[in-house]
């Protein structure tokens, strides 16, 4: 059962909701989108939005050459209609730099310019939106190694947007140190992980995004099974998980440069930023574009194999993994084929046979999978040049996934890419969910016999954990009787692990114990492995436990009081001892006040007193379930429950209960003067406290003049836009009360003029 306590990680931000139709267009290659408002999804070959055709120059101002899609990133709105493109390359006019940033009607966006020569040549921005404002995105790109970003806000420029002042192309990282095609955005527990690899040393770096801002010291993890130069590469890609728990990047193959290919994964601490755990799969291979599977449980990968003759030509394959199987070769010897990248006859001389390095894949909005051909230009009448492929189920093993080959293309001229890989865009990523929960977790008991330490040791792989004395190792050493606590996150909530921990030295015994009420534990230990006789007796001489032992002598559910225990050995040694249990002061748990009479859309304060921390319940009508004072809005009759637990674990409960009144009156007016001078023009019913089921008006004649099932914005008088005569008029309604209650009321009403 998930409880809410108070707890030092509570974890703040602002934030709006964000769809998914945020990623609803695609843009891709020369100057193809495409349009997941359809379905299926739609191929475009010209401008997305204003239908320019690539070949036209008098329509914008845009050169042909920046018609093109080649590592564009498109952002749409939660129902998928565009917002803003943003394209790569910067180029200079008359020596003026001009703008990266397009209007959703594919204008460019005066004062835009992103800087010069930036690595964006062969990577994508990474847009990330901004979680405390719905209109504000952050852009970031890599250029000459050096991580830079603008914050772009869609409600300045008249509603076209336009970068924040302050926050154009703002230096966050080092020029020289980071690698661009290796960056990738994952939402994390409290906001949003921007992860990208340092080219320099052995490193990732985490920068998070909150509702606060960008933070401008990374996290930095020492990762990494490649030698160095493997990460240098910008033939390679960071690819996250849909759940956000695991990364993976693909390297190529180049035994010169001595890169090792293939792919490496990791573990994604998302409450802390941390890479852990890093694995290889499938060393020796040339590995490109990479993705998971919707359900993240199956990881594909496009592969290059070089042609046995020698020639710096290869074949192009996506296989897939199963990261279900249970170790890392059994993973490795999942791999299977899916599909393969089919020839093409390039459209230069004599027509060459050809194939080209399948691009980056990504997850489509319809969870299917998507990846390009990255053909170039074909001879007429040859079939397909650049096209799609489709992995219609990603998340099936083996061929069962359903792959297709050029699914989508453009039979009228053929498509084509002038870049290498045409890689499919990044995937807009959400902020979190605001609230987080304090979950009480596992609780373990420990009775340390004979010596004067212990050591509770928990799982390395648990994520961000933290005991309650602020220290994070793995291991703690114990000295004390007492409940020891483990915080550590799961799934973005926070569990609360609880170790009891019981020293009972010998030969001497803790002659004052304690425990909760009605429930507290006698322990008594031999020494030295010596064999003991124990014989446990009340204040008024009644035998509780009697038994042989030579390590512990436990009693439990024992009340407060008085005990003697008489402690015999083989040798005849023999003693009498005092003991006395005390109990834990046990809560007294109180609500102020506990009976309240509120009406409908009001809300009282209600204060629980008498212990150290609270769990209140039904949460819903409160504005927070773990303060000691809440503020209860309760619909309808409510008892409230709330739970307190003391400084020593022991619990108690009290209950409050609210009745809530809802008036179900109403006052409808007898006459009405649709004149149009502004005083009683219209016919309705006053009030806000039902909402309307029916309402109709009818004429002398029976005559159906009006209608409305809802909106009660009233009748004006006419009747199909013609004014009605002046009379009487009767109408029939039907309300519905927020107390439950339902009403039919008939009546007439005069119409003045």
């Amino acid at each position: 059962m998930k409880k809410m306590i108070a707890y030092l990680w509570i974890l703040l931000m602002g934030g709006n909701a964000f769809g998914q139709g945020q990623n609803n267009i695609w843009t891709f290659g020369n100057h193809y989108s495409l349009d997941f408002n359809q379905n299926p999804p739609l191929l475009r070959d010209t401008t997305y939005v204003n239908g320019t055709e690539y070949q036209s120059q008098n329509v914008t101002t845009m050169y042909p050459s920046e018609h093109k899609y080649n590592y564009a990133q498109a952002v749409c709105d939660d129902n998928g209609a565009l917002r803003f493109l943003v394209k790569r390359y910067t180029y200079s006019r008359n020596g003026n730099l001009t703008p990266c940033i397009f209007d959703n009607n594919e204008v460019p966006i005066a004062g835009t310019e992103f800087l010069p020569s930036n690595d964006m040549e062969y990577s994508r921005p990474v847009i990330i939106p901004n979680p405390a404002n719905g209109d504000q995105y952050y852009i970031f790109y890599v250029r000459n190694g050096g991580l830079i970003y603008c914050l772009f806000d869609l409600s300045l420029n008249n509603g076209r947007g336009d970068i924040v002042p302050g926050h154009k192309n703002k230096l966050l990282y080092s020029y020289n140190s980071l690698v661009g095609p290796r960056m990738v955005a994952i939402t994390g527990c409290d906001g949003i992980w921007l992860v990208i690899r340092h080219k320099t040393y052995n490193q990732y770096l985490s920068f998070k995004i909150t509702a606060a801002g960008v933070a401008t010291s990374p996290v930095v993890s020492e990762i990494g099974s490649f030698p160095i130069g493997n990460y240098r590469s910008d033939y390679g890609v960071l690819a996250s998980s849909p759940n956000g728990r695991m990364i993976a990047a693909s390297f190529v193959k180049a035994n010169g440069l001595d890169y090792l290919g293939g792919i490496e994964l990791f573990d994604f601490e998302k409450c802390s930023g941390k890479l852990q755990f890093a694995r290889t799969i499938d060393l020796g291979q040339t590995v490109h574009g990479l993705s998971f599977s919707p359900d993240n449980s199956k990881l594909y990968g496009g592969y290059a194999i070089q042609w046995a003759n020698g020639e710096w030509k290869f074949d192009q394959y996506i296989y897939q993994f199963d990261l279900n199987q249970s170790s890392l070769p059994a993973i490795t010897a999942s791999k299977t084929l899916i599909l393969t990248n089919p020839y093409a006859f390039h459209n230069s001389t004599f027509c060459p046979l050809t194939t080209n390095i399948i691009g980056n894949l990504n997850i489509g909005p319809d969870g299917k999978l998507y990846m390009s051909n990255s053909h170039p230009g074909v001879c007429p009448g040859t079939g397909p040049g650049m096209a799609l492929h489709v992995i219609n189920k990603p998340n099936l093993l083996g061929l069962l996934c359903d792959p297709q080959v050029n699914v989508i293309w453009n039979q009228w001229n053929g498509m084509g890419n002038d870049y290498g890989a045409c890689d499919m865009p990044n995937s807009l990523v959400s902020p979190p969910p605001i609230e987080v929960d304090t979950i009480s977790g596992n609780a373990s008991y420990s009775m340390v016999c004979f010596k004067s330490d212990t050591m509770l040791t928990v799982s390395s792989k648990l994520s961000c954990l933290r005991w309650d004395n602020g220290s994070t190792d793995t291991s703690r050493q114990i000295t004390e009787n007492g409940t020891y606590l483990l915080y550590y996150v799961k799934d973005c909530s926070v569990y609360v692990d609880s170790y009891f921990v019981t020293f009972v030295p010998l030969p001497k015994l803790e002659q004052q114990q304690y425990g909760c009420p009605d429930n507290i534990s006698l322990q008594v230990g031999g020494a030295n492995g010596a064999f003991y006789s124990y014989s446990l007796t009340n204040a008024d001489g009644l035998v509780m436990n009697a038994d042989e032992s030579d390590s512990v002598f436990v009693t439990t559910g024992l009340e407060e009081g008085l005990y003697h225990i008489q402690i015999a050995t083989a040798e005849g040694c023999a003693t009498s001892l005092e003991i006395h249990l005390s109990a834990y002061p046990k809560p007294e748990v109180s609500i102020e006040p506990t009976y309240a009479e509120i009406s409908y859309g009001s809300n009282v304060s209600l204060k629980a007193n008498g212990a150290t921390y609270y769990v209140w319940s039904p949460v819903t009508p409160l504005d927070n379930s773990y303060s000691e004072k809440v503020i209860a809005s309760p619909k309808e009759n409510t008892k409230f429950k709330v739970v307190g637990v003391n400084d020593y674990g022991c619990l108690d409960t009290a209950f409050a209960e609210i009745i809530v009144f809802a008036d179900d009156r109403i006052i409808i007016p007898n006459a009405f003067t649709p004149n149009g001078d502004g005083l009683n023009d219209r016919f309705k019913v006053p009030g806000t406290h039902f909402t309307i089921r029916k309402f109709e008006i009818y004429n002398r004649y029976g005559q159906l003049v009006f209608h409305d099932n809802g909106s009660n914005m009233g009748w004006d008088g006419t009747s199909n836009g013609r004014p009605c005569d002046q009379g009487i008029y009767h109408y029939s309604l039907i309300l519905d009360f927020y107390n439950g209650k339902q009403k039919n009321v008939n009546g007439d009403v005069t119409l003045i003029r």
